[in-house]
């Protein structure tokens, strides 16, 4: 994961010249880290490695690139839905007392900053006329992206949604199996009927998935 953030996220030295990632490329590396983000505890991650990567994920929700901002969006639904960014709010929260108190409490106070600010960026882009991006078709799927999104964040429904392998549809309820399901998806695209039948199988008994 490390290795996928410097590429977007480089932290770089005072002789070092940033290469400028192409929207492609952070849209990719996007989808590619929130679905490692899967396969692992994300409690094991340190809240500064939180507070990075939302408050990112956060900036590219502006970007006017449609499909980073999707990715983003998505990425930070699964944070929420990990607990992730409560996690972190509360983290910092417990330890405002004593030394450091003050640095945490900021800490703390900057979390809860974030989450308004990504509710109203989400709901924008929920609502959003056009004039960031190109095709009508693409701002329905942002449109209806953010929508989920914003129930998702008010409510805490998620949503339901069907995902096509081979002949067989997977019915997804959750982001956790939504962003597993659309990428695996992806690579086996170019696979016999055969053999994306027998992935599906395997891949709906692995994420407790029903046919749609």
């Amino acid at each position: 994961m490390q290795i996928m953030w410097q590429l977007v996220h480089p932290k770089l030295g005072s002789n070092v010249v940033a290469v400028k990632p192409s929207p492609a490329m952070i849209a990719a590396v996007v989808s590619a880290w929130a679905f490692l983000l899967t396969t692992m505890n994300g409690w094991t991650l340190n809240s500064k490695d939180w507070q990075e990567s939302i408050s990112y994920f956060s900036s590219l929700l502006d970007k006017d690139d449609r499909s980073v901002r999707m990715a983003s969006g998505e990425a930070l639904a699964l944070i929420f839905e990990m607990g992730s960014l409560e996690k972190f709010a509360t983290e910092n929260k417990d330890s405002t007392d004593g030394v450091g108190g003050n640095k945490s409490q900021e800490g703390y106070s900057h979390v809860q900053g974030l989450k308004g600010k990504i509710l109203d960026q989400v709901r924008s882009l929920s609502a959003e006329a056009g004039g960031k991006g190109s095709t009508k078709k693409d701002l329905n799927s942002q449109r209806n992206l953010f929508k989920d999104v914003l129930v998702f964040l008010e409510a805490g429904y998620c949503p339901e949604s069907s995902v096509k392998i081979g002949g067989d549809s997977l019915q997804t309820s959750t982001w956790y199996q939504l962003i597993q399901v659309s990428l695996l998806s992806l690579f086996v695209s170019s696979w016999s009927g055969v053999q994306r039948s027998v992935f599906a199988h395997n891949l709906r008994l692995t994420l407790g998935l029903f046919n749609s």
